[in-house]
């Protein structure tokens, strides 16, 4: 049988993060294109892959030039794009060429800019302004996210999973924790790590069935969207403290504080139309009968 696609992304994202190569890999076991690697191979490898260190790769910008006539490289600073905020003071016609000239007022200085920029053809795009959103709890801790899954070569869901395992909260249905039980599998638990839908935390209580086979018991865990202040807090500090172990710039103290506050206040609304829409609904209910 053919190797599943999700034991294959697996695979590439152990080998982008190490920096070996597939065709040594697949050379090893005999076999010319990775589906061909059977589930024993599969697991052989991402033992000896988990083994190896991250390989030191230094990011690099590369987004193309909209016009490949600007030539490479296209990620060294005179390059990149200014950006002001202004408004448009005046405009007038040269009749002797027929060319429009627009004068614009800088609410900023750029003069160390002037230099690289006079007698020179430039692609310029006027667009009107609007202040860039401060950015909030809950797509900090995405944006966040998403930079220690690609450090650490792993999937997004995965990073997500192992975030909600370590600084998570249980899910809680009429005041009890949540359990299921799965089987004892390094397939089982690669599906619980990728799993987007649903998310369990082992525990180290394993029984066997009826058939035979182990089964592990594992603790139901809450999504992040029904966290509250607390909650949310304690998963983004958690974040925050693993980023700052793999060199990721995260946010100033303060500014997390205000996000924070931002968080309470949109949650604390929440919490009241919730409630509102319910005794609505128990009226309604009331005058039916």
């Amino acid at each position: 049988d053919k190797l599943e696609t999700k034991y294959v992304n697996a695979l590439a994202l152990e080998l982008k993060r190490t920096g070996v190569g597939l065709k040594g890999l697949l050379k090893c076991y005999g076999v010319s294109d990775v589906h061909e690697l059977s589930f024993e191979n599969w697991k052989d490898a991402m033992e000896k892959l988990k083994a190896k260190p991250d390989v030191n790769l230094k990011p690099v910008n590369t987004t193309p030039p909209d016009d490949v006539g600007e030539g490479l490289p296209w990620n060294t600073p005179e390059r990149q794009p200014m950006e002001a905020k202004g408004t448009l003071k005046d405009v007038s016609m040269d009749w002797k060429t027929g060319r429009m000239r627009l004068t614009f007022e800088l609410e900023t200085d750029i003069s160390s800019s002037i230099d690289k920029l006079k007698d020179k053809p430039l692609r310029i795009t006027v667009k009107q302004w609007r202040e860039k959103r401060s950015l909030d709890a809950n797509a900090y801790y995405w944006v966040l996210l998403s930079r220690l899954a690609e450090a650490a070569g792993i999937s997004k869901p995965r990073a997500h999973n192992l975030m909600l395992r370590r600084y998570g909260q249980n899910l809680m249905i009429a005041g009890q924790m949540a359990f299921l039980v799965v089987p004892d599998t390094t397939e089982a638990e690669e599906t619980a790590l990728e799993a987007e839908t649903f998310h369990i935390r082992p525990t180290s209580q394993v029984k066997q069935g009826k058939d035979g086979k182990a089964y592990r018991t594992y603790t139901v865990l809450a999504g992040s969207s029904t966290y509250d202040t607390k909650e949310m807090s304690e998963l983004i500090n958690g974040l925050v403290a693993e980023c700052k172990e793999q060199g990721i710039e995260t946010l100033p103290p303060d500014e997390l504080a205000r996000m924070m506050a931002e968080y309470e206040e949109n949650y604390r609304k929440k919490e009241e139309e919730n409630y509102r829409k319910k005794e609505e609904e128990n009226y309604r209910k009331k005058e039916t009968v």
